[in-house]
């Protein structure tokens, strides 16, 4: 509030020096005319004598304004009513601007929830993917191996398994087919997720038992919104979930959607809930299936080198313990290995199977881009010639050069944040398009498409490009060419 409240205290303060100014130049002109000069001889003579009025106006300002700041808001201002004059030109470069950005914007966005943004967790460089499998391999692991893997291990603070797999829920009559999550109960600890509301699971919701308002479970914020109407009492809710009876604990915060960053889940139970729902026929402890997504966080001081070294030394102990008995008869699990790799941005299918086509996207977008700004370089150069009239007036006034060009490259800036605001804009419909390409029919697709950090500061980074392309350079260039020279002159 003080810095606009001394902006305007100067402006009264400018219209009083003028005013003063303005008197000087009555009293010198009524001295001449009392010496006998025509009035009109007066008023000439004594404008010589001041010189360029508005030059000296601006000398006597500079005295109580800092002048780069009071020209820049000048220029801005002068900018905007140049660029309204000119609404079919205005109109043109916006729209160039809005399709080079928002596409831009909209690729980088599909690239950074799928590839980029870092799961909403505790220091989540400290995790780390474990898989096994040949060379390469990137399959998760069965029950045994993570239970043994999780015991024998000194490198991490401690694993977690996690599973995506499809549950229906029935809440009173309501029968409704979701996205459901397993999790063993040091998931939530491990992650540092706090809840929405409520708690989260915790090892002792993971134990082979079940009271008799059934398992632990916790849910979305959006489901929580969408079927629940965001009730506090939701909390001791009881609900069926694949037949078997379970107690709502805990909502899960919205910027946490689970590991996988295309599957967002609706409710995670524990694997206990697993092995009560299918008995015998549970995978949780069963050495032939792989299915137990396994992260663990690295110790403080520990590196991944360290974490692998680590691993390897129990490798073979783990396997002979946790490996089926006919192993041996399969290639994958007679050669297999751990691989460890880091999981700060989570797990991927979409990334690994449209990374690399989504990165060439990028590029030819960006051409586009320099595309967008050579069009509208062009529009510029050709409106500038059109305004050299303006230019010979301003230059006549007294105007310099580079403030000419700071002035036309201002208004390139003003036209590529407008372009920038629609484009940010145009770039949600984008987004959608492509997710609705990538999108595969067998399975929902989740994707966190909201403009982030890493979103903005491209999108500047854009903006900033075009004003470079756009508008510094020509006008540089144009201050070097007869069109200046003759404005001038």
């Amino acid at each position: 509030m003080g810095i606009w409240t001394q902006m305007f205290r100067r402006q009264r303060e400018f219209a009083e020096l003028s005013e003063e100014m303005r008197g000087h130049l009555d009293e010198r002109v009524a001295e001449l005319v009392t010496s006998g000069m025509e009035r009109r001889e007066a008023e000439y003579q004594a404008r010589r004598e001041f010189g360029n009025f508005s030059l000296v106006e601006d000398d006597g300002r500079d005295v109580w304004r800092l002048r780069i700041l009071d020209d820049l808001l000048a220029d801005i201002r002068f900018g905007f009513q140049m660029l309204r004059k000119s609404p079919a030109f205005t109109l043109i470069a916006v729209a160039i601007l809005a399709i080079g950005i928002g596409s831009n914007a909209a690729v980088f966005s599909l690239i950074n929830a799928l590839l980029l943004r870092k799961l909403d967790v505790v220091a989540p460089e400290q995790l780390v993917a474990i898989s096994f499998g040949q060379a390469g391999g990137t399959d998760p692991l069965s029950g045994p191996m993570f239970d043994r893997l999780r015991e024998r291990q000194s490198a991490f603070v401690d694993l977690f398994a996690w599973n995506n797999q499809p549950m229906v829920l029935i809440d009173g009559g309501t029968v409704l087919a979701i996205e459901g999550a397993y999790a063993s109960g040091s998931a939530f600890p491990l992650l540092g997720v706090r809840p929405r509301l409520g708690r989260m699971l915790d090892w002792q919701d993971d134990e082979i038992r079940g009271g008799s308002q059934g398992f632990a479970t916790v849910i979305s914020e959006a489901f929580w919104r969408q079927h629940f109407g965001a009730a506090e009492d939701v909390l001791g809710r009881t609900v069926r979930v694949n037949g078997a009876q379970v107690t709502i604990v805990g909502v899960m915060p919205r910027s946490f959607n689970g590991m996988t960053v295309d599957y967002a889940p609706q409710i995670v139970l524990p694997f206990a809930a697993e092995v009560a729902i299918y008995g015998a026929a549970s995978a949780r402890f069963d050495a032939d299936s792989r299915w137990l997504f396994t992260t663990g966080r690295l110790k403080p001081g520990v590196s991944l080198r360290q974490a692998g070294a680590n691993v390897a030394t129990i490798e073979e102990e783990v396997l002979r313990e946790s490996l089926p008995r006919h192993f041996e008869e399969s290639d994958s699990p007679r050669d297999g290995r751990f691989h460890l790799s880091p999981e700060q941005t989570g797990n991927s299918p979409l990334g690994e199977v449209y990374g690399r086509s989504l990165w060439t996207l990028q590029g030819l977008v960006g051409l586009l881009l320099v595309i967008c700004c050579a069009n509208l370089a062009t529009l510029q150069v050709s409106r500038s010639i059109q305004r050299q009239q303006e230019f010979a007036v301003r230059s006549a006034l007294g105007a310099k050069r580079s403030r000419l060009v700071r002035q036309l490259a201002l208004e390139s800036g003003i036209l590529a944040a407008v372009g920038a605001v629609c484009g940010l804009l145009l770039s949600t419909w984008m987004s959608t398009l492509l997710v609705r390409y990538v999108e595969q029919s067998d399975f929902p697709l989740f994707l966190d498409l909201r403009p982030d950090a890493a979103v903005l500061a491209l999108t500047i980074l854009v903006t900033t490009v075009v004003v470079i392309l756009a508008g510094v350079l020509p006008w540089g260039w144009l201050a070097a060419t007869q069109i200046w020279h003759s404005a001038e002159g």
